[in-house]
């Protein structure tokens, strides 16, 4: 209930950043954009579903091939709804492991699958970035949106250097891990289980980085597919609004708000995000172009994930743990 409380709380906080930036004339920007592309955008989406279900598939190496085209599209939208619905989309990898684990996948398999796709979404925000710092050369950004794109490059930094840290030294780590956890006194056994637990992990993310080069390479080339998809979507939505705002500034606007999103700990970054984006739209697009953007960007990139990927969520996880409450239920009359 405190989940759903807090949620509801994010979605009120979202909705009115753009509702107070953009007054009384947000409601007719809205009616004067083409239905028809709003449709293009939410096409988009679907695409990018279909894109990230076969990166699961090719991940999975051979144990992909048992997991169906519609199950692995499934699987993809209930993950996309816990990360859109939990604080720095903490419950994503919680609902791939626990879906995957219906197809005879174990969880150390399914997080190291995990793991290997958001370390390919860090190569190609890392490449992203390298990309903007060229474009930035020859252009010049103002002073805010300067200072977010070098911290967003030392916080990806930090990152990929912490992926190559803890796979180099995973051994010292383990033994720095075992001695805090005999310091805060956990049993033996529960030690060693949980060493097992993550030695297992790093040997099915090892398995995983030597699936054929040539798959590696489709499943980055198809990373870069999806996030260019994605990120135009706000690019469309303002030129649907007449406003041709350079495709790599509306990148720039979209990468700094779901960062700050995401570091807000807020569900999907709902608030935050539509607070960093209003503050950098508004100065090159004005506030009603501005707010009715965010709506839209927010209306095809979150909410569609919350309405369509909801009853999936509810089909895949919620009916099979109803079942299991109506079956102890009927134990507990016997």
């Amino acid at each position: 209930m405190n989940r759903l409380l807090w949620l509801g709380l994010a979605l009120i906080l979202a909705l009115l950043v753009p509702v107070v930036l953009g007054g009384s004339d947000l409601l007719a920007r809205l009616r004067a954009f083409d239905p028809g592309l709003m449709f293009a955008l939410l096409g988009m989406i679907l695409l990018c579903w279909i894109i990230n279900a076969i990166r699961l598939r090719l991940l999975l190496g051979n144990q992909g091939n048992h997991l169906g085209r519609m199950r692995s599209l499934g699987v993809i939208m209930a993950t996309e709804f816990a990360i859109c619905t939990t604080p720095a989309g903490s419950g994503g990898p919680l609902t791939l492991m626990a879906l995957l684990a219906r197809d005879r996948i174990g969880p150390a398999r399914s997080g190291a699958v995990f793991a290997a796709d958001q370390i390919n979404d860090l190569l190609f925000f890392f490449c992203a970035l390298l990309g903007i710092a060229g474009y930035t050369l020859f252009h010049t950004l103002n002073r805010s949106l300067e200072g977010m794109l070098l911290a967003s490059a030392l916080l990806m930094i930090g990152a990929l250097a912490g992926v190559v840290t803890l796979t180099a030294y995973r051994r010292a780590l383990l033994r720095l891990s075992g001695r805090l956890l005999r310091t805060l006194k956990m049993s033996a056994r529960r030690r060693r289980r949980w060493t097992r637990k993550v030695l297992h992990f790093f040997r099915a993310l090892a398995e995983t980085w030597r699936l054929p080069k040539r798959t590696l390479a489709l499943v980055f080339a198809l990373t870069c597919v999806h996030w260019s998809l994605r990120y135009s979507v706000l690019y469309l939505a303002l030129l649907g609004l007449g406003v041709n705002l350079q495709w790599i500034l509306s990148f720039l606007v979209q990468m700094l708000s779901l960062s700050a999103g995401q570091f807000s700990l807020l569900p999907g970054g709902a608030g935050a995000a539509e607070l960093t984006s209003a503050t950098l739209l508004t100065p090159m697009v004005g506030k009603s172009t501005a707010a009715a953007a965010i709506v839209i960007w927010r209306a095809v990139t979150y909410y569609f994930y919350l309405i369509v990927g909801g009853p999936v969520f509810l089909c895949l996880l919620g009916r099979p743990l109803l079942e299991r409450l109506r079956l102890s239920l009927a134990r507990d009359r016997r």
